[in-house]
């Protein structure tokens, strides 16, 4: 049986522990394992996504609330919040987003898709789902075309925002492979 040896990385903030076998390289969590870290990052994905949404959404209508109200369900309280019925709105609308994250980037199936695909098909699937959240919640008129370019505007603010965040997540895990991999060949015999 091989024999695991356990290293923690060189740097302080750094957490992470390191697992390398001769010629297998894995990098684990202290304290998530398996299966358990990705249900862990899917709810922890949605809610971040749902107080996201409704942070920003209450921002929005603190500011324009009592000017739209009377034309948009998702602001019908103006300034005063948002109703209990645009929450689970906006609740099911971020399950669903946080779904499409699930299956696109945890995925074993899709592992061998390039990330810029990966990229464009979530952000399709997202403005679409969103676009027809729109349309069947009457959250906007659709005649309202402001409304469509404040949505389309938000919309790739906070996309751009999102790959960015994911980019650096995905060159801090890149790091760490590179110095298990390195450790590993330094071990190897030749």
């Amino acid at each position: 049986a091989p024999r695991f040896r356990r290293q923690d990385t060189s740097d302080d903030e750094e957490r992470d522990q390191i697992i390398c076998l001769p010629s297998i390289c894995t990098i684990t969590k202290k304290t998530f394992g398996g299966t358990k870290m990705k249900q862990q990052g899917f709810w922890t994905k949605f809610l971040i996504t749902f107080a996201t949404s409704t942070f920003l959404i209450s921002l929005i209508g603190y500011i324009v609330g009592d000017h739209v109200r009377s034309f948009s369900v998702l602001f019908s309280l103006g300034k005063q919040g948002i109703s209990y019925l645009a929450l689970l709105e906006i609740a099911s609308l971020s399950f669903l987003v946080s779904l499409y994250d699930l299956i696109l980037f945890q995925s074993h199936q899709l592992r061998q898709t390039l990330f810029l695909y990966k990229a464009i098909l979530m952000f399709l699937l997202s403005g679409f789902t969103t676009a027809i959240f729109i349309i069947v919640f009457k959250w906007f008129p659709l005649s309202l075309w402001l409304g469509w370019v404040g949505f389309l505007i938000s919309f790739l603010l906070c996309f751009i925002i999102a790959v960015g965040v994911t980019m650096y997540k995905y060159k801090k895990e890149e790091r760490l492979y590179n110095i298990c991999l390195k450790r590993t060949q330094k071990e190897k015999p030749q």
